[in-house]
């Protein structure tokens, strides 16, 4: 159920371009090349899931547009990686994530619930409940904003 739901969230995105510019040009030159390492290392094929799961914050230090275009594989990490759900929400949490949500196209956030939903029946997220419940309401926040 979840890898389907995966599939649809991907589908939801399809139309994304591939990002003009990946990283954050306001970033210091140690994380400046963190990003580079990171963006030559999605290029060329390596799993997004792995990237995404390091220590090092790499979501944080992409441009908007290269969040966008990489939003399903980051939420993605969840499956793999049930404890990155902290990390996920932290990256929602804040303006510059909360805005992201709201850019989404009512397609691509029905998708993103829908796969929030689908983790939230996973035995192993248990433990991140909590945190799950949170992305499903920062998600439905984005959805209140876009009404308004």
């Amino acid at each position: 159920m979840i890898d389907s739901e995966l599939q649809r969230l991907k589908m939801a995105f399809r139309d994304r371009q591939t990002p003009s510019e990946w990283v954050c040009d306001n970033l210091d030159p140690l994380h400046a090349q963190f990003a580079a390492d990171f963006v030559r290392e999605v290029e060329s094929g390596c799993n997004r899931a792995d990237l995404f799961q390091s220590a090092i914050a790499y979501y944080s230090l992409l441009t908007d547009e290269a969040r966008l275009f990489l939003l399903p594989d980051f939420l993605g990490t969840l499956i793999p990686y049930p404890h990155q759900a902290i990390y996920t929400v932290c990256a929602f949490e804040s303006e510059r994530g909360r805005a992201l949500l709201v850019s989404l196209t009512p397609a691509e956030l029905d998708a993103v619930m829908r796969f929030i939903d689908s983790l939230s029946r996973r035995e192993d997220m248990r433990p991140y409940s909590d945190e799950v419940h949170q992305l499903a309401a920062l998600a439905e926040a984005s959805r209140k904003h876009r009404i308004r």
